[in-house]
This record gives structure tokens, C-alpha cells and sequence, in this order.
């Protein structure tokens, strides 16, 4: 079973080094492997170390988001806002690792764009704090047990 969660916003994307500055600054140890390709470029697998050189990495998918905006708005999804049209998507199965890194390239992307973050494990909206807890949790268990 796969884990999916997204970021909708608007205009472009941040780039790679962007990113990982912004989960520097909020205290997550996470390094990009390949810091010369675009976020777009992906279409899969991202990898990435943790900061102890351990190798982990999440599926990064970019797409369109208008439509999906649509469908999560009539199912009652608030906190999206209907401009947005781009999603950048995040991928891993039970991996609390990779987990941890969707979370954390979730919340660095969101601020650095002014998106919204999507749960789809929860069916809602979570805030970039909210994002930061649960990546900080998946990596202490990952490390911890």
C-alpha cells in the first residue's frame, strides 16, 4: 500500500536547493542527492539521504491540479485554494523514513510557495506545522523503533 500526499500552488516550483535549505532551516537533516535536476524532472524515485548518509527518498510526481482541486472541493475538502493550479505529489509505502521525507519536502515546499498541503491519508488540509511533527515522529521511529 502506498501513502500519498500533495502540495497544490501556483506558479513555479522552487528549486531543489530552495528546498533543502528550507528543511535545514526548520531542523530536518535531509539532503537531495542530485541538486542539478528540476523538481519537475522526476516522475519517480527522488533520493535522499537523512543526514547520516542513510540512503532514503520518496516518488515525486508534478501534475496539473486543477481538476483534482475540483473533485476534493465537492467531497467537502477545505483550505484549497481554487487558483492553485499545480500539485507537486509525494509517494512512499511503510518506510517511516520515507515517510519522513514527504513530509518534510511537504512543509519546505508549501512555504516556500504559499501552498496547501494535502493529507490524503487524512482527507484534509494539515498545516506545515502539522507536516514538521509527523515528519520529526517518522524519522524517530525510523531511527529509534
Amino acid at each position: 500500500m502506498s501513502i500519498h500526499m500533495c502540495v497544490f500552488f501556483s506558479g513555479p516550483l522552487p528549486s531543489q536547493l530552495a528546498v533543502q535549505h528550507a528543511m535545514h532551516d526548520f531542523g530536518l537533516p535531509f539532503e537531495i542527492t542530485d541538486l542539478t535536476r528540476g523538481l519537475d524532472s522526476y516522475g519517480a524515485f527522488m533520493p535522499m539521504t537523512s543526514g547520516e548518509e542513510e540512503e532514503t527518498g520518496t516518488e515525486v510526481y508534478v501534475d496539473p491540479a486543477r481538476e483534482r482541486i475540483k473533485e476534493l472541493s465537492k467531497s467537502g475538502v477545505a483550505g484549497i485554494d481554487p487558483a492553485f493550479d499545480r500539485a507537486i505529489s509525494f509517494r512512499f509505502g511503510g518506510d517511516f523514513m520515507e515517510c519522513s521525507c514527504a513530509y518534510a519536502l511537504s512543509a519546505a515546499i508549501a512555504k516556500l510557495t504559499g501552498g496547501a498541503i494535502y493529507d490524503d491519508s487524512e482527507g484534509a488540509v494539515i498545516p506545515i506545522d502539522t507536516a514538521l511533527h509527523r515528519a520529526r515522529k517518522c524519522m524517530d521511529i525510523a531511527r529509534n523503533g
